[in-house]
């Protein structure tokens, strides 16, 4: 499956190919050192943009487990839909089962669209991690969704983001494509992290950019 990034660090890549069988180096793009999800997300846009210039991404971590697989696949589908017609920066949010206090949560606002049975909402605000009294609230106002860390986006709209709102990483990350394929990559990649940032995807554009979307 040629379309598929893991972005991982090198120690776990034999392991990762070993247990996965239709993957191979091509699929992997390794970290020298981890710089939080900023970074690594506008490694693998880097990538997907540079063989396809309308490529559609989906950020999915991995330590989630998902059930049932086709409600998720669902969610995928639609959040695909509209980031292949608008430039939209689009999360799936999780509805709480309770008031957790270890989680972010993202305040939904008024309804952007439905596609078949899936909701899709503007955004009022984020919140990294409340205290306990005011997950409760959320948890009670049943506004709040807690905020899963998967995303669904055009490479060129988090690229777009990036300069916006992170114009030294972008910078990095122009400077950066041209290595790409060429055994210059590595050394490269290695310069991007040294300079770059340790941020979250979340801090750095999400809680910035105007054009974001949640799937419930």
């Amino acid at each position: 499956l040629p379309r598929i990034r893991i972005v991982t660090v090198d120690s776990l890549s034999k392991q990762i190919l070993n247990s996965i069988s239709y993957l191979n180096d091509d699929n992997l793009l390794t970290e020298p050192f981890g710089k939080s999800t900023c970074m690594t997300i506008g490694l693998a846009a880097t990538h997907l943009y540079k063989i396809d210039k309308d490529a559609i991404m989906v950020v999915l971590s991995c330590d989630h487990y998902i059930n049932p697989r086709e409600k998720l696949i669902e969610l995928l589908q639609a959040g695909c839909q509209i980031a292949s017609d608008k430039d939209f920066l689009i999360t799936i949010g999780i509805t709480p089962t309770r008031a957790e206090s270890g989680y972010g949560y993202i305040e939904r606002s008024d309804l952007y669209d439905k596609y078949h049975n899936v909701s899709v909402y503007h955004i009022n605000t984020f919140t990294e991690k409340p205290d306990r009294l005011l997950a409760q609230q959320y948890y009670y106002g049943r506004k709040h969704l807690w905020n899963s860390g998967m995303f669904i986006w055009s490479a060129k709209a988090i690229l777009d983001a990036i300069r916006e709102f992170q114009p030294d990483m972008a910078t990095l990350l122009d400077d950066y494509s041209p290595q790409i394929g060429t055994d210059k990559e590595l050394d490269a990649r290695r310069y991007c992290y040294e300079h770059c940032e340790k941020v979250s995807i979340d801090v750095a554009i999400l809680e910035k950019a105007e054009n974001v979307l949640v799937i419930e």
